[in-house]
């Protein structure tokens, strides 16, 4: 009969599963917070037509600064494109190559951000 030790055995630990930030769109291993040419539809706050602006970046910031905003979806537009401000991600299309969408505290790198076209100086 074996006798009682007291202390339990131990399981081996597995390793943790990898996280994402909180503000990340996407899952492991990217994690992004921010989806080029996916576009997300309803739970606007604000409609892009009421929201124009020149990039992605400054829709971002424009959710940024909304305190009801938790996502957006900027259209691709020149000088200046839409920016809806959702409540919510919900209804993600993908492959719509005119938007790109994130989260509010996406503070990496967006979709034509650093880029410079030859030729162009920046």
């Amino acid at each position: 009969m074996r006798k009682f030790s007291g202390k339990k055995k131990e399981k081996p630990s597995r390793p943790a599963a990898p996280r994402c930030p909180q503000s990340a769109v996407t899952g492991p291993p990217e994690c992004a917070c921010a989806e080029d040419n996916t576009a997300y539809f309803g739970n606007n706050h604000l409609v892009g037509h009421e929201n124009m602006m020149p990039s992605a970046r400054d829709c971002q910031r424009s959710c940024a600064r909304t305190e009801e905003c938790a996502y957006w979806t900027w259209g691709k537009g020149r000088p200046e494109g839409p920016c809806y401000l959702k409540t919510k991600r919900e209804n993600v299309r993908a492959n719509l190559t005119s938007y790109v969408s994130g989260s509010k505290g996406c503070e990496e790198a967006l979709p034509g951000e650093g880029v410079v076209e030859a030729g162009k100086g920046g």
